[in-house]
Parts: structure tokens; sequence; C-alpha cells
């Protein structure tokens, strides 16, 4: 991962490029249905001391919007190690840009911990993981109307209403930008972890008056699942690979819990040894 990532062009109007500085990652509990087993020490998030180095990118155009992101294709510029060598022809030329929207940042910091425990599976099962990075607007001098990822949404950012007009409920719930764990009707179902709970992201909410940028730099990959593989058609080879995918996910002892067509991206490049699955024996599409 690079200590440092510089966006250009993506603030509207200016020159300004924004810089983000590596940042810790959300770990998840630990979900143990029968008995209360302790959570094993690499379920710590990584350490930002471990990365070097900066990657500077051009944004390009909007792939994607979901409910807690914004998706972009970009251009790699420039790699370099701590030590200033240069390492641009190593990683690709286009990479895939994930913006967190206003409100969710936490739950964006909780998606580079799955990649960051899949390690061993990235460009074979899950995409290449170039790092989690944040920065304020402070910072960075910014104004919110200017910053191309969080316009011209199809669903702005949003607080959630029940929370919102119920203040103790919002207490329980830890966060604004809450997750599944938070529901404290869920409590019992997980082992306590210090790696989650003496988390910077464990009560954490957006500051209105300084609002906080997130960013995952990861592999871009081919087309969603949905737009290849149309409704009523069979689709198995597309199934056994899927299930295959998953597979080598619950290996690690993460579970996917939100399986779409629209969540599997098709990986278009060559078949290489490298990206060859060592349970599968197989390249997945």
């Amino acid at each position: 991962m690079f200590a440092t990532v510089t966006v250009h062009n993506c603030v509207a109007g200016v020159s300004n490029s924004v810089v983000l500085r590596v940042t810790p990652s959300y770990p998840a509990p630990a979900y143990y249905p029968k008995e209360n087993c302790p959570v094993p020490r690499s379920w710590g998030r990584k350490k930002p001391s471990l990365s070097h180095g900066n990657l500077e990118v051009t944004l390009r155009e909007r792939i994607s919007e979901g409910r807690i992101g914004v998706v972009y294709s970009a251009r790699v510029e420039k790699a370099t190690t701590g030590e200033g060598v240069d390492i641009t022809s190593s990683l690709p030329n286009i990479v895939c840009l994930k913006f967190a929207k206003q409100h969710h940042c936490r739950s964006l910091a909780r998606e580079a911990w799955f990649y960051e425990q899949l390690h061993k599976w990235q460009g074979i099962s899950i995409p290449e993981f170039y790092g989690f990075s944040t920065a304020t607007f402070r910072e960075q001098a910014l104004d919110m109307d200017n910053f191309q990822p969080w316009t011209c949404l199809r669903t702005p950012s949003k607080l959630d209403p029940g929370l919102v007009a119920d203040t103790e409920l919002a207490k329980e719930y830890h966060s604004m930008d809450w997750l599944w764990d938070d529901d404290p009707s869920l409590s019992d179902c997980f082992s306590s972890s210090k790696f989650r709970d003496r988390s910077r992201w464990f009560q954490w909410s957006l500051d209105e008056e300084n609002p906080k940028i997130g960013l995952i730099v990861m592999e871009k990959l081919g087309q969603a699942c949905a737009k290849v593989w149309l409704p009523n058609q069979p689709g198995d080879a597309f199934k056994s690979d899927i299930l295959n995918v998953l597979d080598d996910v619950a290996k690690d002892g993460l579970c996917h819990t939100d399986v779409s067509a629209w969540n599997f991206l098709q990986y278009e490049g060559p078949e290489t040894d490298k990206r060859r699955c060592p349970r599968h024996g197989v390249v997945h599409k």
C-alpha cells in the first residue's frame, strides 16, 4: 500500500489536486454462533507505518454509484517507493477509485479491512488492492460544491432518518454511518474485539464543518456480471465460478452477505500463472 495518493482532476474548475494519506481500516467483529472464541491476532487492521511511497493518478470517467460510494476509473501517472524508486511499470495503466459518499467514510474503512484480510486472494478471487486513504476538506482547502465525486449523485448522501429522530437509539448504534454489527440486538452474536472497539472508526460520524474524504484504490476489472449474464439464461459457467470465488473467501473466515450479479465483476485480462487460483487450478472469470 502507498503512504500517500495524489488525485488530479477531481476538483471542478480549478487545477488543485487532492493528497490523501494512508489510514487504518475498520476491523469487523467475529461471529461465533456456538462458542465465544477469541478473535485471532490476524483480525487486526494493517499498520499504516508499513506503507511507503506515493501513487499519482488522474481522475477519468465515473463508472458507477452505490449506497456508500462513487466509483471512477483513473489513469496512473506515477508510482514511487519510499526511497523514490519509480515503480510505475509494475502497476496497470488504469485503476479504479472508490470514493466514500459524504456520510459513509466509516463504511468504506470497513470495506478496506476486508481487502486487507483477503490479501492472498488479491488478483485471483478479488481485485488487487492498493490501499485506503483519507483527507479532510480543511487540509485540502476544498469547497464541497466543487469536489466532483460528491456532485451529480443519483442518490445523495444522507443520514439515517430513524437515527436522526431518536438520539438515544443513535447512541446505541455508535455512528450515524451504521453497519450491521452496530445493531445492539446482535451484540450477543459476536466475540468482543479490541481491534474493532478501540478503532478510531468505532464511534465515528461526519464532521459537517470539516468533512472527511475516503478513498480505496484497486484494480479495475470488467463489466458487472448482471450486464453479461442475462435474465432467464442458465449461466452455469458463471454460477460455478462464482461459487468457487465465494469458497476462496470463506476459507479465510469471511462471509459475503450480499451475493448478486451486480456485485461480481468479470476479469477480462490474460490467463497468467499469477492469476491462477491455487485451490481450483483455474483463472477465475
